[in-house]
Formats: C-alpha cells, structure tokens, sequence
C-alpha cells in the first residue's frame, strides 16, 4: 500500500507538499478500494443469486393460499389436473381480492 509514497520530487518538495500529496493517496486508497475480479465477479453473482432467491421467496409467500388449497385438493382427490384447476382458481381469486 505505501510502495509508490516515496517519489523522486519528495526529496526537493516542502513538508507540507509532501504531507498532503500523502494524505491525498491514502484518502484515495481508502475511500476507493481496489478489488481484484474474481472478487467483482462473486459479488455481482452473490447479489443476483440474492435477488432472485428474494424473489422467489415473495412468489411463494404470495401463492401460500393457492399451493395449499391445491395441495389439499391432490390429497383429497389424486388428480393433479384438478389440483392445478384448484390453484389457479385460488390463485385469480385472491387477486381480485387484493385489487
């Protein structure tokens, strides 16, 4: 981190010059931080993976009611067509319910 500090111009510059070209540098390195690729590119698919997981969460919170009464109408009757009839059924109702 402190390799590039020591210049050649530092030797004929002022203290102060010198002070501030180094606060300057470390307030860079630190408000900016470098990163390597691999770590850009596990933290942009990390933050997809989390929006899509926070998605599909919200879909199924959103399709509690429809999954159970077609769950329930599977177990009751074995037929998963009326079981898919039951969630859609359930699942139209409860957003004109919402609207």
């Amino acid at each position: 981190m402190f390799a590039g500090l020591i210049h050649a111009r530092w030797i004929s510059a002022s203290s102060d010059e010198c002070l501030l070209d180094l606060v300057g540098r470390l307030t860079l390195e630190l408000l900016i931080p470098s990163f390597s690729s691999p770590e850009l590119i596990i933290f942009a698919v990390l933050v997809i993976v989390g929006i899509i997981l926070i998605m599909v969460l919200a879909a199924v919170i959103h399709f509690i009611l429809p999954i159970i009464a077609a769950v329930l109408v599977w177990l009751f009757t074995g037929n998963l067509l009326y079981a898919g009839a039951a969630f859609l059924g359930v699942a139209i109702l409860q957003l004109l319910v919402r609207r």
